[in-house]
């Protein structure tokens, strides 16, 4: 796609510098079969102009009162954004797979809900000392089953598990009662004997280790008492450590003081707001309010500028604002040479 070349007059424009916005884009557009010249206009138009316009049926240029560089003149990068669903472990393999640390999380229609970074992840891990943060944070059966590479083989597995806590039943089944209490999520090994007790003292869930089958006695009991059973190939020390990453982002993300740019918003400004916070990375949103990538300070470095002909004017004091950002292509004027400087020759019709 090319990049648009804007044509634009001076500022409080009168007819001629409108008009002349107008029939330079479309004979550039003309010329070079092409429709990236695009009329704009540095003011409101008076009424003899207006008057004009609709005489010979042609609509108003869109305004454009300043041609500094914007967010959407940046290279943004397009990361995916995530549902408020996915799990901890689905989150960060794609994070670590991306190079990427912080992740936007959706809602269905595109806006943004929050963000979860490395650091909230790392740091969740290093102080989950909590044996019911899995039922805090509602974890679905199937997604347990997945982060243990397991399989949900009795009961729901679009349940949730909502109450108790997660424990590892490696004591003996006549101590059983001591320890586990109704709704508890039990970690076992692969012994009919603990797998019944744990049923029968009330345990929701139960997860069965080092195997991907279940005793008849174990599964009709299971179904009788309405215990979800998960199987796993893995020992009880790997799915006591893995377990936890099961829950999803949404008990973990960043729901407050989250900082998004829009499109439109200008790097003067945004450059000021990176400064003071130092984040890694930050959302974009367009005017709809729906995410579109992401940018961090590493974007600023690679900024067009926007392509400008100077139509009627050469006077910097006339100009479109921030005009020193932007690459002058063009001027045509009438009246005399100005105070416009460029860096790079331009071409000048008087």
């Amino acid at each position: 796609m090319e990049d648009k070349i804007f044509v634009v007059g001076h500022k409080n424009p009168d007819t001629d510098s409108i008009c002349a916005a107008i029939s330079y884009a479309y004979l550039k557009n003309q010329i070079e079969k092409t429709d990236r010249y695009q009329a704009r206009r540095a003011g409101q138009i008076n009424e003899e102009t207006e008057f004009v316009l609709k005489y010979f049926g042609k609509e108003a240029p869109l305004y454009m009162p300043n041609v500094g560089t914007q967010v959407k003149d940046l290279t943004i990068d397009d990361v995916e954004g995530a549902p408020d669903d996915v799990t901890i472990r689905l989150a960060w393999d794609y994070m670590s797979e991306s190079g990427i640390s912080a992740l936007p999380i959706m809602k269905e229609d595109g806006t943004l809900e929050g963000m979860i970074t490395d650091t909230d992840i790392t740091r969740y891990f290093m102080d989950a000392y909590s044996k019911t943060i899995m039922s805090e944070a509602r974890t679905k059966y199937l997604d347990i089953a997945e982060t243990i590479n397991g399989e949900v083989v009795v009961g729901d597995p679009e349940a949730h598990f909502e109450e108790g806590r997660v424990i590892v039943g490696a004591a003996s089944p006549e101590h059983f009662q001591h320890y586990i209490k109704p709704k508890d999520l039990v970690i076992l090994a692969d012994r009919a004997d603990t797998q019944l007790t744990a049923i029968e003292e009330g345990a929701t869930a139960i997860v069965i280790c080092l195997t991907g089958e279940v005793k008849k006695i174990v599964r009709m009991a299971a179904q009788a008492a309405g215990t979800v059973v998960i199987t796993t190939k893995f020992d009880t020390y790997t799915v006591a450590r893995l377990i936890n990453q099961a829950i999803p982002v949404k008990h973990l993300m960043q729901k407050e003081g989250v900082v998004s740019f829009k499109e439109d918003d200008f790097l003067d400004d945004i450059r000021e707001t990176m400064s003071k916070l130092r984040r890694p990375s930050y959302p974009v949103m367009n005017n709809r309010g729906q995410y579109v990538g992401m940018i961090g300070s590493q974007n600023l470095l690679s900024a067009k500028k926007k392509h400008v002909i100077l139509v009627d004017h050469t006077e910097l004091s006339q100009a479109v604002d921030n005009l020193e950002q932007a690459e002058i292509v063009e001027i045509v004027d009438h009246h005399r040479v100005g105070t416009v400087e460029t860096i790079n020759p331009v071409y000048f019709r008087g």
